[in-house]
This record gives C-alpha cells, structure tokens and sequence, in this order.
C-alpha cells in the first residue's frame, strides 16, 4: 500500500533524555569533545580485512566436544569442516541440510591464533570459523581429519551471516594476518588522538563498570575490569587499548545506546581476556593470549586471538556475529509509547510509560484509565501542536513516518523469511523481510544478541493468545523495530517487544503486554488492559 510521506522542518533539535541507571556516570573529563562527537574520524576504525568475516580462527587445532551451531564458515587449515545432524540445540524453519534457510540460529565470530577449545556444554558459532596455520591443510571437505577438528561431526552452521562455514587455509591465514593488523594499527594510533584513562580517579583500578563512554580511542598501561553494567553511547568507532588483561565479571553487560553498534567497538588486549559466567560483552575482542569464555555468556561481536600459542576456550556460551544495521531513528517519535494518526481508545486499566499523542486527529476515549509509570519523563498525553520545550504529537507524527520510510526503505544485507508462523524461531540483529504476514503462534519468539533488529512485512502481523516475544543475549526492545504494511494484532495475555509502525490500526487485546511502542500511520491504537512498557528505560540502582 503506497505511503505519502510528509516532511516538517524543525525550528531547533529536541534534546532526547531517557531514564538511564541512575548509577552510572558519563566518563567525560578534559577532552569531553573528543568523547561526545557522533562524527568520529573515518580513521579510527579498525579495518579488520579478511578477518571480518571470520568467527572462529585457530593456529592448530579446534577442539568440539559438543553440539555446536556455526552461523558461518569454519576453517582448520584448507579443508571444509563436515556436518553432523545430531545435537543441535536450535529449532530449525529448514532441515539441517538446508543451511541457507536457517534465518535465526545465534551467530559466534571467534578466531585464535592457536586452538578453539569448547569443552562443555552446547556453544553457538557464525560466520567463518578457522585454525591458521595449525593443523595439516587439506584441499576439501573431505579431507578433514581430527587432528586438526575435534568434534566436527557436531558443528552446525545457521545462514546468518550468509557467508559461513570452514574456511580454507589460505584465506584463514589471510584472516589471521589481517587481524594482526588491526591490532598493530591500534597500537601505533597517535598518541595525541587517544585518550589516557589509566590514571583518571573515574577509572578505580582499571573498573570501568558503571560508566558511560562516547565514541573515541581509549588507552591505559593498566587492566581492564567492566565489574558492573557498562554503556557505550553514540554511533560512531569506540577502541578501548590496554597492555595488559581484560576482564568481565559475573553477571556483569555491555549496553549499547543511542546508536552504538558492536561492529564498531574494538578492544586492543596485551595479555588475556576473560569473561565470568553470565556476562554479556560487545565488540571485536583481539587478544595476544588466552581467551576464556565462562557458561551462560553472551558475546555480540568477535573473539581473535592472535598471539604465539593463543587460544579460546569456551563453555556454553553464545557469540552473535556483529550486524552493520543501524537503528531507525525516531527522533521525536522515541518520546512516545502510544502514538495515532485518528484516535486511541482505551478499555479498562492500561498502563503506559511516556507519552501517548493522536494526529491529526485528537480523539482519546478511556483517557481517565489510563495511568503512568514514573519513569521517563515526559510522560502523560502530548500536545497535538508544538510547544516551547515539549515533545508534541504533531511533530512525532512527521518524525514517525519519516521512520517508517526509512525502514521500509531498507535493502542491505536483508534476510527473507518464507514462512509465515515465526514461533518457536530464534532470531539474530539483522533486517529481515517477508512479502506477506506474520505470526507468532504455537512457541514464542527469540530475539537473542546485543544489536539491531528490522522486520519489513508486506501485510499484518499477528501475536497470539499468551504467545511471547523474548529477549536474550543483551538484546534490547529500544533495537526492535516492526514495519507493518497493513494492521498489527496482539491477542490477550501476548508479551511483545518493540517499536511497531503499523501503516493502519493496531489493536491490543486484553492483558496484552507490550515492551515498546504502538505506532499507528494512518488509523487508530486499540487499548484494552494492557501494559505497555517503555523501551530500555533501567531503575535506579
């Protein structure tokens, strides 16, 4: 159905506050603009090469003593690894044979310059996966042998990124000479572009938990500790470069914000790199020795290491390939949870966070049962026209079709998905398009790593009686987005996260949660006791 987009001019930018953790601080000193700038130098990205593609990258041996998942190519050598069709622990739309149909197995980018070990417990891997130059190259995927790959007839590969599987030896050397360059160009960056946080009294002992940094090239002599949730703000090229350990405590997460992508974070490591169980980390990690990866962690990006002797070890754990999408910008719209184009009627207690607003209409019925959650603020009904120092729903509405086109118009790297029940599905950060409907019924749906996350539909989508949309590996629902074509449904007792754009009405049922927004181009915003929840807004400590 055509769309006719409007455009507005804006007198001045609305500066967006979201409620954050109150316990964190914003890590800006001396060269704050060297921090805060959303236009970081093209040069400060690591240019990884061949390395790029690369998840798993070993000197002489990969070590599989499980059931794993590869979402891309694997290498030992020359040879191409052999599939097995036991153990896999990921529903499949496909059968395992037919790899390029698996849209949502969770993607793991690792690479040593020795041994991939994965001891215990059932770990997921995409794209290429090799060991260089360990091992006694062979020249097909026949000729594989166990000295190079134990486990091999336990390796799986989903279709996320496309290109995956067990690399061949020259471009897994290719890979590996490729990352040593990445991290000698981070090493010999100008000392007058990187900023010195070893000895900054924000900075205890090299814990840098409980901050927030902006794009930029950081640097200390000293380690690094993230003992508590961290946050990286702005989209633009963060490097974080220390000479010695690197270490994630238990339980301890990374957030992305404002744009941040994992693709764009790099951490530079002396020594080794380890993470407790249960963390949740984001960036290309390049170390010179040991990577240890405890059970139940999530890390969205990659693992090289690429030193004499290095290598990974892992137990139950993910590693989600590092998507290049970026978010949909709502602009004034992300001030919003419920916003119309005719009218929202309410039945019964609902609860919203933030603001609701209807234009060009103006209709509201049910207003007195709606309440608010305390956080964020603003909260309540909008304006309808523009007033000085307040988001108003005239303006939201412009912002939120400009959105709509922009992920509507999006093309790159897109996955089709040709079903249409997506329950029981786990999904990865990519953009994904079907030209028809979905639903979600029978299982839930699982949107698992620290990304960005775009559905294009053609038609409606459809969430059924008690039916779930759950979030795992650092994924947020402030980085879910939902272009719908037509109407969007969630029926009662459904859970859903994200921003849905429905270009006419949405309706949610009875007890329907949403974590997100409800955004309706062209009709109305149907409440019924529902909860819709304010993305990625955190308590206060």
């Amino acid at each position: 159905m055509p769309l006719e987009a409007t455009a507005m001019l804006r007198l001045a930018p609305i500066v967006l506050l979201l409620a954050t953790c109150g316990a964190s601080r914003t890590y800006s000193r001396k060269l704050l603009h060297v921090y805060n700038t959303t236009a970081v130098d093209p040069s400060t990205y690591l240019d990884l090469g061949a390395a790029k593609q690369f998840t798993v990258l070993a000197n002489t041996k990969i070590a599989n003593k499980v059931a794993t998942t590869v979402g891309g190519p694997l290498g030992v050598g020359p040879g191409l690894a052999v599939m097995a069709e036991t153990g896999i622990s990921y529903p499949a739309l496909y059968s395992l044979c037919t790899c390029s149909f698996l849209l949502h197995h969770r993607a793991l980018p690792l690479s040593a310059a020795t041994s991939v070990s994965l001891p215990v417990g059932a770990t997921t891997v995409g794209g290429y996966l090799g060991v260089s130059p360990g091992g006694e190259g062979k020249s097909d995927e026949s000729d594989v042998t166990g000295d190079t790959m134990d486990g091999k007839n336990s390796i799986y590969y989903s279709a996320l990124p496309s290109d995956h599987g067990h690399a061949i030896d020259g471009v897994t050397e290719d890979a590996l000479d490729d990352a040593k360059l990445a991290y000698q160009s981070a090493t010999g960056r100008d000392a007058d572009g990187v900023v010195n946080i070893g000895d900054d009294e924000l900075v205890d002992n090299g814990d840098i938990g409980g901050l927030t940094f902006y794009p930029g090239h950081y640097n200390t002599t000293g380690p690094l500790n993230v003992s508590k949730t961290f946050y990286l703000r702005g989209d633009g090229v963060f490097i974080f470069q220390t000479t010695a350990m690197f270490l994630m405590g238990p339980g301890s997460k990374m957030i992305l914000q404002d744009g941040a992508r994992a693709s764009n974070v790099f951490w530079v490591i002396g020594t080794t790199a380890s993470f407790d169980a249960n963390s949740d980390a984001v960036g290309t990690f390049i170390t010179q020795g040991l990577i240890t990866v405890g059970s139940g962690t999530s890390v969205t990006g990659r693992l090289f290491a690429i030193g004499e002797d290095a290598e990974i070890h892992l137990e139950n754990s993910i590693v989600v390939f590092p998507e290049s999408s970026s978010r949909v910008e709502l602009l004034t719209a992300e001030f919003f949870t419920a916003l119309a184009y005719a009218t929202i009627t309410n039945t019964g207690p609902t609860r919203v966070g933030g603001l609701i607003g209807v234009s060009p209409g103006s209709s509201i019925t049910g207003f007195s049962y709606i309440t608010y959650s305390a956080l964020p603020v603003p909260k309540g009904r909008a304006a309808s026209t523009p007033e000085f120092g307040s988001p108003d729903a005239r303006t939201a509405k412009a912002d939120l079709t400009t959105a709509y086109l922009d992920a509507a118009g999006r093309e790159d790297e897109v996955n089709k998905i040709v079903v249409v029940n997506i329950g029981g599905q786990t999904f990865t950060p990519g953009l994904y398009k079907t030209t028809g409907a979905l639903q979600v019924t029978g299982q839930d749906l699982y949107l698992s790593g620290n990304g960005v996350f775009i559905f294009q539909l053609a038609t409606d989508l459809l969430v059924t009686e008690g039916r779930k949309m759950i979030l795992q590996d650092g994924a947020q629902a402030c980085n879910v987005f939902w272009q719908i074509g037509r109407l969007a449904q969630f029926m009662a007792g459904s859970d859903s996260v994200g921003t849905f754009m429905a270009y006419a009405k949405i309706d949610a049922l009875t007890g329907a949660t949403i974590d997100g927004r409800l955004f309706s181009l062209n009709e109305a915003v149907n409440l019924d006791a529902n909860v819709v929840n304010f993305p990625c807004t955190h308590p206060a400590e």
